[in-house]
């Protein structure tokens, strides 16, 4: 168990070093039993978590009819660790999900008349309070290892007015619909005896289809990244890694989103995107309902923007999060997810504002 542990853990790194939030991983719920919580997972523990259910009682049954326990390979249950046969279908395969995710964002402030004054000198300056995220995620699995995804959000931002002298530190809001976005996901290698880990890539595209046209008391609009929208194309591809045992799972993933020019003649820096998770099951094992706890690391670097045609000194930066979470599947149809991010390095370009707190909600139907 332990070389295998070794071998998953080696491997999951030796992804995340070639590679930080992609687009994806705030949209769709992982398995709780694979390392996820949030985020991108390679595989789903559903199939095989219950063939696994199924051998442990079996071989619960056999100890107490035998005074020797029945090797669980002559037994009546298959070993459901290999690769099904070819052409072979599970009936509790669960085709379509629903995941919604809730996602709230808390900023330090800085005084408006402090803010005012970087704007004056020639720097941007959001002068966030808060924000907060409530996105819908619908997927199908067209089989065992591909998947599509289509997805839609909403966003409200919390800010201080800091670029009319007029209005200085009055409150303002931009609110609206996020971009549509596309996702596919396809595991190429499965777990098995002879394989230690599920592999998939996947890839979203968002669409420019967001709210861009969010205006200030004054008429100004506001600044490309207060509007819930970009205006952009952005494109995201990356690979993802999971294992999973009885009790134990880990995950990583690694992917590089490239960005359009959007509204307002403004590009956003291109972002690579790291993750790596694990998690454990903390209720008892033969419990019809599942309990897991997580902790992972997130990190990202983001490229400067382009505004204008020209390179803006006060966009991007480089980012890392501690992610402890807790996830319940009451049922196999159900995950419920808690995640709060702890910021652990903050390093912007520019004098924005750090992220004070976060905390992520997410709720999955399976069909």
């Amino acid at each position: 168990m332990m070389n295998r542990f070794i071998v998953a853990t080696f491997c999951v790194l030796g992804l995340l070093v070639s590679a930080f939030p992609c687009d994806q991983c705030g949209i769709t719920i992982g398995d709780p039993a694979r390392g996820g919580g949030s985020g991108i997972t390679a595989g789903t523990s559903g199939i095989r978590g219950a063939f696994s259910d199924l051998v442990l009682k079996k071989r619960m049954e056999d100890s107490k009819n035998s005074a020797s326990e029945t090797p669980i390979a002559n037994s009546a249950v298959p070993d459901f660790t290999q690769e099904k046969p070819h052409g072979c279908s599970d009936s509790k395969l669960r085709r379509w999900s629903f995941d919604t995710t809730f996602e709230y964002r808390k900023f330090q402030e800085n005084r408006a008349e402090n803010s005012f004054a970087i704007v004056q000198a020639g720097h941007d300056q959001h002068a966030y309070r808060y924000d907060y995220f409530v996105n819908e995620h619908i997927g199908y699995l067209i089989n065992e290892d591909l998947s599509v995804g289509v997805s839609a959000g909403f966003r409200s931002l919390h800010k201080l007015s800091v670029d009319d002298p007029d209005r200085i530190g009055q409150h303002q809001t931009s609110t609206g619909a996020t971009g549509l976005t596309l996702d596919a996901k396809y595991r190429f290698m499965h777990q098995t005896d002879c394989f230690p880990l599920d592999l998939a890539v996947f890839a979203s595209l968002k669409t420019p289809l967001g709210e861009t046209n969010n205006r200030q008391p004054n008429g100004d609009l506001f600044e490309t990244e207060d509007q819930p929208g970009t205006g952009s194309w952005n494109g995201t591809l990356g690979i993802a890694a999971s294992h999973g045992w009885e009790k134990w799972g880990v995950s990583g993933s690694a992917s590089y989103t490239k960005k359009s020019v959007g509204s307002q003649q403004f590009r956003e820096g291109d972002v690579t995107h790291l993750t790596l998770s694990a998690s454990r099951l903390l209720s008892p094992t033969r419990c019809s309902w599942k309990l897991y706890g997580s902790a992972g690391l997130q990190g990202f670097i983001e490229r400067h923007a382009v505004d204008h045609g020209e390179v803006s000194p006060d966009h991007g930066g480089r980012f890392m999060y501690v992610t402890p979470g807790i996830s319940a599947k009451p049922n196999d149809r159900l995950i419920v997810s808690l995640t709060a991010p702890i910021p652990v390095i903050q390093d912007e370009n520019g004098t924005h504002q750090k992220q004070r707190w976060n905390v992520q909600l997410g709720v999955g139907l399976r069909f």
